[in-house]
């Protein structure tokens, strides 16, 4: 039977071979091995005794004792040259001897026989090696013993490894034996001075050091050299600040060890692989890492355990707790959670946005021509009778009639059709690419998708027969949906099933309406008026295909369909966290977590809230964004830019952006329209809210502030492509996965590929929430409370990058980046909102004010907490915090249906006798309102009269006036 001793080293020769599986069986055995017979034989009374190792005289050492002894054991590239040629030429050495008289030793001499006649070089250099730590080690004992006892001092540790490394014959002042000569003279004289301040205040600083250092050693000639080698060394040097330099034991040790084995498992390495990997990333010798098997004090964890770890390690402000998790369901954008939870999930549902906003824009354009003419002609008087023929024989399925009718009264429209009904039209096109995605597809010839638009009265039209059926059919799905009525379903479902029954499918129950078989039955005139028009029809058709489309694509081989062929969210969300988990890419308490945002998403998400609350929060937009000053605010997207982009990026992106010559943009991603996933609307007053957003220069701007964000993020990602690809790997590796390659070539190259439009598209929802994964999960759940959040969308999305980019970064112990983050945002931020706020005064006073351009910072940045001028006036400042948080929460349209009410008033009862309120109340007329008001009408003059005022009160407010 082996000895302890025995297995101890055999345990270490399999893992310098890397035999992991023959380690983990000479560990178990070194744990139940026995000691060896000779030490059982004898007694405890007649155990030899130790020897006594006698202890020499430990002397004290200063901060310079340490310095020279790092020094000396670093080594520049001239002493690595020079042992190399002496491995292979054995040159020999001059020297001095006892007299002081010059004498000169050959190899022989100096390395013996063995080592001239029967070593290769290999042998050699090794041989020189450890005969060069060993002298190190022989001239500076006493430290070393005096650092095992009392610990090591970190700045002498790393500015002698750091000196020694620079110190070259090259280029600095030669230094002989240890250190010594002018080096010793000259440059350490400023450095010691330099780092013992340094070291005192415990701020070490290793540019200031390294400066001090060449300047007293070599002066300026030497600083050619020294700047070349400071880039690459002071990045070690930073390295080594990072580590906590302690007298760590073995349980320290093994924290690092399994850290880094967590690390290597998470990434699916084997076990032999992360072994490896953490022995070289930690450069641990194999003694060490023998003792750490040995004793029991190293495990390899699980893949579980391994995610679970990674996950805490790289996610550290993740929701762990009920308030926390509550905080987030209230105001984190799903996607942030999502991306807490797992990245790879994350890349995937922002690709799904993407692929949804991308695509509906890619078929919508194509289609553009036709809806837009069609939607005139619809309105031209002295064509209606005819253009109401053709839109109903595109309904009816009879394309050639329809053509007929087009060539005779509007052959303008007949190209346009082509793109829509024509072989390579959309609506082959979408079939295709249903019947790829698995939905089951029945081809129908002459197919145009026909939506009803008022369900209640096409019933009514339909007769009590017909009424009878359709209500059976649709109480039917009612009941399969598990709700109260057929009025609580989806309003697509009960268009599906309407014209299902009318086309002569199956009188129960229902399949997709995109994959209907049917035998056409043409609509009677009589009814048509019930269904929206072609150009709208054709609209909502292609956004709910591409959507199907890629929700399919998005849960992959975890889709589960339903009986109707519909994609069952439910099972397929649990299905698909299962999936992620079996992967290792989240835990499994993060299942439900994961479900739960995605139910929020997919489910409730996708539903619209009451049209009464729709209504409202339509109305609510128009009065408070339908203005010219209120589009201004939109330049502060620019302030985002700067920071995500870096400012000579964004400058030079703007004039493109203005002449619409970039890179790609936001019309192509499709998000052009989606100026906050807030303000989307599908309400009775949508098209009011998208006119007054036109004509108010809401839109351009957005346009504006979109393109140049994309642009200088497409400029920014090129550049860090060719100089620090490692950045973007770092950074996207997890999201894009296989494709990070791809990417970077890509970028460095200057393709506008999809990995490039998708990084670019990443880049914007990281700073506007232009898509639903934006948005809360609260807000997606309830669709009757989402304007509680309305127009509040753009600061929680600005929160949340302070809390990615500067909470985060501190919870990750990275202070520096963390804070530069901070101050970075701020100056940005506040620049931008306070030059927009300035341009606002202008609109509002006619004058430029720019002594009062950092209140308008100031403003910025407590809009951005919700704490504006006249909550922290009007509440907070009379300690009515419950107040406070009531204005922030109650939506804005109650205080404008108080003012509208009030203007009504003014206008009907009070103009007559004061006309002031009547001008004032003009002001909240959309787009023209306050521009006339302010321009035209005095208001520039009762504002400015007003502000002097507020400031004589504060005025004698601080000076305790009263009165």
């Amino acid at each position: 039977m082996p000895t302890q001793q025995e297995i101890k080293d055999a345990l270490q020769l399999a893992l310098d071979d890397n035999n992991m599986e023959a380690a983990s069986q000479l560990r178990d055995m070194y744990l139940t091995a026995e000691v060896s017979p000779e030490e059982v034989a004898l007694a405890p009374e007649e155990q030899p005794p130790e020897p006594v190792e006698e202890v020499p005289e430990l002397k004290p050492i200063s901060w310079f004792d340490e310095f020279e002894f790092a020094f000396d054991s670093s080594h520049s590239d001239v002493n690595n040259w020079g042992l190399a040629l002496e491995a292979k030429l054995a040159l020999g050495d001059w020297g001095e001897d006892e007299e002081g008289d010059i004498t000169y030793k050959n190899g022989y001499e100096l390395y013996g026989e063995e080592f001239m006649d029967n070593m290769d070089y290999d042998q050699r250099r090794d041989f020189l090696l450890n005969r060069r730590a060993e002298g190190v080690k022989e001239e500076h004992l006493n430290t070393i013993l005096v650092q095992d006892q009392e610990g090591k001092s970190a700045s002498a540790e790393i500015l002698g490894s750091f000196v020694g490394m620079l110190m070259s014959p090259t280029t600095l002042l030669p230094v002989g034996k240890g250190v010594a000569g002018a080096a010793k003279a000259g440059g350490l004289l400023g450095l010691e001075i330099e780092a013992a301040a340094q070291t005192a205040e415990g701020d070490l600083d290793v540019p200031d050091l390294v400066k001090s250092t060449v300047i007293g050693a070599t002066g300026s000639a030497a600083i050619t050299k020294v700047a070349q080698a400071t880039k690459n060394a002071v990045k070690v040097v930073n390295a080594k600040r990072q580590v906590k330099r302690t007298q760590a034991g073995i349980d320290n040790m093994s924290a690092k060890v399994e850290d880094q084995l967590a690390t290597g498992i998470s990434e699916g390495l084997t076990p032999k692989e992360s072994w490896t990997r953490a022995r070289q990333n930690l450069s641990l010798s194999s003694s060490q890492i023998a003792d750490l098997a040995a004793h029991g004090k190293v495990m390899m964890p699980s893949v579980e355990n391994a995610t679970k770890i990674v996950t805490a390690k790289n996610n550290p402000i993740v929701s762990s707790n009920a308030a926390t998790k509550l905080l987030d369901h209230l105001f984190a954008p799903i996607s942030t959670v999502v991306r807490n939870i797992s990245e790879p999930v994350f890349g995937r549902l922002r690709k799904f946005e993407y692929d949804v906003s991308a695509n509906t824009q890619s078929n919508i354009q194509t289609a553009s021509d036709f809806m837009i003419k069609a939607s005139k002609l619809r309105k031209k008087g002295d064509r209606k009778a005819e253009y109401n023929d053709f839109e109903t024989a595109l309904f009816n399925g009879n394309f050639q009639k329809a053509t007929n009718i087009a060539k005779v009264f509007f052959p303008e429209i007949l190209d346009p059709l082509q793109k829509v009904i024509g072989k390579e039209g959309v609506l082959n096109i979408l079939h295709k690419d249903l019947k790829q995605s698995g939905v089951n597809v029945g081809f129908l010839e002459n197919y145009f998708p026909r939506v009803v638009k008022d369900v209640g009265k096409l019933l009514n039209a339909l007769g009590s027969t017909e009424r009878s059926k359709l209500d059976i059919a649709l109480s039917s799905e009612a009941a399969k949906q598990k709700v109260g009525s057929w009025q609580e379903l989806d309003e697509t479902v009960v268009t599906d099933i309407i014209n299902k029954y009318l086309r002569g499918g199956q009188r129960s129950g229902t399949k997709l309406g995109l994959a209907q078989q049917r035998v056409i039955e043409e609509i009677d005139p009589l009814i048509k008026d019930f269904y929206y028009s072609a150009p709208e029809s054709l609209n909502f058709y292609i956004n709910n295909a591409v959507r199907e489309v890629e929700k399919r694509k998005f849960f992959g081989s975890n889709v589960v369909l339903d009986e109707s062929n519909k994609v069952d969210l439910a099972q397929s969300i649990g299905a698909f966290a299962q999936d992620a988990f079996s992967k290792g890419e989240i835990s499994s308490k993060q299942i439900d977590d994961l479900a739960m945002v995605l139910q929020a998403r997919f489910v409730m998400g996708e539903k619209s809230g009451h049209a009464g609350w729709v209504g409202v929060k339509d109305a609510q937009t128009i009065a408070l964004l339908g203005q010219f000053d209120s589009a201004v605010i939109q330049l502060a997207d620019i302030g985002a830019s700067v920071y995500a982009n870096g400012l000579r990026n964004t400058i030079k992106s703007i004039v493109p952006a203005i002449r619409k010559k970039t890179e790609t943009s936001a019309e192509e991603f499709g998000v052009l329209n989606t100026i906050a996933a807030d303000i989307n609307s599908k309400g009775v007053l949508a098209n009011g809210v998208d006119t007054v957003l036109k004509y108010s220069g809401f839109k351009g701007i957005d346009r504006l502030g979109k393109d140049t964000f994309i642009s200088a993020a497409y400029k920014n990602n090129t550049q860090l492509a060719k100089t620090s690809p490692e950045k973007l790997s770092e950074k996207w590796g997890k999201v894009f996965g296989d494709e990070t390659a791809n990417l970077i070539d890509d970028l460095k190259a200057g393709r506008m590929s999809d990995n490039v439009k998708l990084l670019l598209f990443n880049q914007l929802s990281d700073v506007q929430p232009i898509t639903l994964s934006e948005m809360p999960a609260q807000y997606l759940k309830v669709p009757n409370g989402r304007i509680l959040y309305a127009l509040k969308s753009f600061a929680i999305k600005q929160l949340d990058i302070m809390r990615r980019d500067f909470v985060g970064q501190l919870a990750k112990g990275n202070y520096k980046e963390g804070f530069t983050n901070l101050g970075n945002y701020s100056m940005s931020i506040g620049l931008a909102g306070g030059a927009v706020g300035t341009a606002r005064d202008i609109l509002q006073t006619k004058e430029l004010r720019p002594e009062q351009f950092d209140d308008k910072m100031f403003e910025t940045w407590m809009s951005l907490l919700f704490i504006n001028k006249y909550t922290r006036d009007r509440y907070l400042a009379e300690g009515e915090v419950g107040q406070a948080v009531l204005g922030i929460v109650t939506p804005a349209a109650v205080n404008i249906a108080d003012q509208g009410g009030k203007a009504l008033q003014d206008i009907l009862f009070e103009a007559d006798n004061d006309p002031e309120k009547f001008n004032t109340a003009l002001k909240n007329i959309p787009v023209i309102g306050k521009l006339g008001y302010y321009w035209l009408l005095g208001g520039a003059e009762k504002k400015l009269e007003q502000e002097r005022k507020q400031e004589e009160r504060d005025r004698r407010n601080r000076l305790g006036i009263n009165g």
